[in-house]
């Protein structure tokens, strides 16, 4: 589909995303390289982040969809009262 007339175009693409893409390289291996350990912190976070977020999906997967009703009584009981 290369010659499908496409409804948003970006300015200055291909050059713009590959930029783009080089700069964000560059700060990650610079902040890696100028401070190891706050970057290895992170990468730990991102990682822990990852493990539970595929947890959870996988988790929702095998318990089949859930019903957009399902968890709103939660939220039934909240009383909201104007600040004054």
């Amino acid at each position: 589909m290369p010659n499908v007339e496409r409804p948003y175009k970006t300015l200055g693409y291909p050059v713009v995303p590959i930029l783009f893409i080089l700069v964000a390289i560059w700060l990650v291996i610079n902040l890696i390289v100028t401070s190891p350990v706050e970057s290895l912190i992170g990468l730990v976070l991102i990682a822990l982040g990852l493990l539970v977020y595929f947890f959870f999906k996988r988790r929702r997967i095998t318990e089949g969809p859930q019903s957009e009703d399902e968890g709103s009584e939660l939220w039934s009981d909240a009383i909201v009262e104007p600040m004054t």
